[in-house]
């Protein structure tokens, strides 16, 4: 079965900050459990179920001893910003971060991992340099007595509709160009 993508997904619940007197580093993990982002089968599920009929005293202490998928919380910035860290505990030392979420003003949201940042910094980077060379195209001329002229295209003041059609022409390669860089991002 494949996991859902939570990364599009913003998630609050305004009765349950209110009922509690607003969030706070010792309710966040709490709050972080009413959140789809939440694992049901987490080491902090199966200790808070736990915790119903025994006293375990210190959570943090008793997952460190747990092995599997715990949620701890990674910064704090009360009142209005925590970090919390999905990760896998395979011993007292050894920890693997999984997913990261943030919760910024009541607001829980998934961080978006390094491969969803460098591809849409390099679709970024892409359109650029296509506008950028579309522009430099745009004021380059040639003439066999003049050679190559960089400025705006000297344009016959008769023929508006041919310059109409080149514009038409140049958008359309541009949109095709993009379209297949865009393309060529998704397929990696």
């Amino acid at each position: 079965m494949e996991a859902t993508d939570l990364s599009q997904i913003v998630w609050r619940a305004p009765e349950w900050i209110n009922a509690l007197g607003g969030l706070r580093t010792d309710n966040i993990l709490e709050y972080f459990s009413q959140s789809p982002f939440f694992d049901r089968s987490s080491n902090n599920a199966v200790l808070k179920q736990q915790s119903q009929f025994q006293n375990f005293g210190d959570i943090p202490q008793a997952l460190q001893k747990m092995r599997g998928v715990e949620f701890a919380i990674y910064d704090a910035r009360p009142p209005d910003l925590w970090t919390i860290a999905k990760q896998v505990r395979e011993s007292v030392e050894e920890v693997q971060v999984v997913n990261m979420y943030f919760i910024a003003n009541g607001n829980i949201y998934q961080a978006p991992d390094v491969d969803a940042i460098m591809q849409s910094r390099l679709l970024n980077i892409s359109s650029s340099i296509a506008e950028a060379l579309d522009a430099l195209k745009a004021q380059v001329s040639f003439t066999p007595a003049g050679g190559y002229q960089y400025g705006p295209k000297p344009g016959p003041a008769t023929e508006p509709d041919a310059s109409r059609a080149s514009t038409a022409r140049e958008e359309a390669d541009t949109k095709a160009m993009h379209k297949a860089l865009f393309s060529a991002m998704q397929a990696q």
